[in-house]
């Protein structure tokens, strides 16, 4: 077996149908052959599911578009803001960082995705003046998974 070439579409339909937390994996050994997002190369036959990485991010999965959430929202000192992401890899980590007015960064706090997260204040709740939130793929490879959001103080 080799690695899928550049261009391969293959199209999923599944006997059993994913349902919320519960994907269909649909590959065996795909992390061994292929490093690229599964959604690259599949596609699901059916609009209310599509390709994903698996938890582990060794094999391509089915999933119901709505699980998780692609939206989520994060509070803090009160203030709420929604980031939507722009990928769908899910393994990534949220980052809050506060910032001073002049853009020097003061403190950065990281978080596992889920739907809600109240972020924490810097110890210094006061020297901050904004904060942005990211979503990255890890604080490895620092690839943001959607806009940046503002949230002023």
């Amino acid at each position: 077996m080799d690695a899928l070439t550049d261009g391969a579409q293959i199209g999923v339909t599944c006997a059993v149908a994913p349902t919320a937390g519960n994907p269909v994996v649909i590959t065996s050994g795909y992390s061994e052959f292929c490093t690229e997002n599964p959604s690259e190369f599949f596609f699901s036959n059916n609009d209310n599911y599509e390709i994903r990485w698996n938890s582990s991010r060794t094999e391509a999965a089915l999933y119901l578009k709505s699980d998780p959430p692609t939206k989520f929202g994060v509070t803090i000192n009160g203030l709420s803001e929604t980031v939507t992401l722009t990928n769908y890899d899910y393994d990534g980590t949220i980052i809050v960082a506060f910032y001073k007015s002049n853009g020097a960064l003061v403190d950065l706090k990281t978080y596992q995705p889920q739907a809600i997260i109240n972020a924490e204040l810097p110890n210094e709740a006061d020297s901050y003046a904004y904060t942005k939130v990211f979503w990255w793929e890890s604080l490895d490879t620092l690839r943001s998974l959607c806009d940046a959001v503002k949230i002023n103080k």
